[in-house]
């Protein structure tokens, strides 16, 4: 990814064509528009000024398509989040994103997919040291919706006891009647 002639940065800012990120399996074009996202004339400009933060421009004959600004964890909750969750509400309405296509939509035309932007973002800025910091959110996400599956199932467990216990109860008091119709 991203090429021999690439220098990994710490902080700064990079241009590169869109045919260049279609190439990297970046771009998605959407079906039924024009394929700009494989334009040498789509130029997207990433900034990071801060550890972690991004700043994307797509420009498509020199006028502005999009601006996103994001950090790397975001892209990570996107990707790793319940959809019912409140951060992941909030995100993916922020920026765009469609969980079916994993991408952040940058007009009617094309989508970056998000699966293959955040190792790209890691390698460029990989003097940032974000690609562990990235693993870590990810088993933090991977755990916290194990145990949630496991509160909801432990919950069903719960009523499914329930349930059982008030059968064997039921069975109980039917067993006590048919002694005590047989003694009498």
């Amino acid at each position: 990814m991203g090429g021999n002639n690439t220098k990994p940065l710490l902080f700064g800012t990079f241009k590169i064509s869109g045919e260049q990120l279609y190439k990297e399996g970046i771009i998605i074009n959407e079906p039924g528009e024009l394929p700009i996202g494989m334009s040498k004339e789509l130029i997207f400009k990433v900034t990071s000024k801060d550890e972690g933060n991004f700043h994307v421009i797509a420009k498509y004959l020199g006028g502005v398509i999009k601006e996103v600004d994001f950090n790397h964890e975001d892209l990570i909750i996107l990707l790793h989040e319940s959809e019912t969750s409140e951060v992941y509400q909030r995100l993916s309405t922020k920026l765009s994103f469609r969980r079916q296509g994993k991408a952040i939509q940058m007009g009617r035309a094309f989508s970056l997919d998000v699966t293959k932007l955040v190792p790209y973002l890691y390698e460029r800025f990989s003097k940032q040291n974000l690609s562990d910091k990235g693993e870590k959110l990810v088993q933090e996400c991977q755990l916290a919706r194990l145990g949630k599956d496991k509160r909801s199932a432990s919950t069903q467990d719960d009523v499914g006891d329930q349930e059982v216990n008030n059968h064997v109860r039921e069975l109980e008091a039917l067993e006590r009647q048919l002694r005590a119709s047989v003694k009498g």
